[in-house]
C-alpha cells in the first residue's frame, strides 16, 4: 500500500477525534515536526509541543500502527501528535528529514484504514 493510502487524509479522520485532528494539522502546518525517517510503511519523526514528542507510524500488512510518547497516547489514543506527523509525508515528500531526539516504539495494530 502506498504512503498516500495509509497516511490519507480519510484515515487520520477516522482514527482521530475531529478535535485532535485539526490539532495535529495544525502543528504540522506550523512547523512543529521534525521528520526523522519516511519510507513506504514507516514513519518516525519528533513532534515539539510545550514538550517533544516520539512519534512512529507503520503500516503492518494493511493495519495502521502507531506509537506516540505523550501522556494522551499512553493508552493507545491516536493524538495530536500522530496527526501532525502523519499529515506531512504524503503531502511534502521531498521534506528534509531530521534524526529524533528520543525513541520508544511499541508496534501495536490499532486500526485498518477503510
Amino acid at each position: 500500500m502506498t504512503m498516500r493510502a495509509w497516511l490519507s487524509e480519510h484515515v487520520l479522520r477516522v482514527v482521530a477525534d475531529p478535535v485532535i485532528f485539526e490539532r495535529g494539522r495544525a502543528y504540522a502546518d506550523g512547523g512543529a515536526v521534525d521528520l526523522a525517517a519516511v519510507r513506504d510503511g514507516h514513519v518516525t519523526a519528533t513532534v515539539h509541543g510545550g514538550v517533544p514528542y516520539t512519534v512512529e507510524l507503520a503500516d503492518q500488512e494493511g493495519v495502521l500502527a502507531w506509537s506516540c510518547t505523550c501522556p494522551y497516547a499512553e493508552d493507545g489514543s491516536f493524538c495530536k501528535h500522530l496527526v501532525a506527523a502523519g499529515w506531512l509525508p504524503p503531502r511534502r515528500p521531498a521534506i528534509r528529514l531530521r534524526p529524533p531526539r528520543t525513541a520508544a516504539w511499541s508496534a501495536t495494530p490499532r486500526c485498518a484504514p477503510g
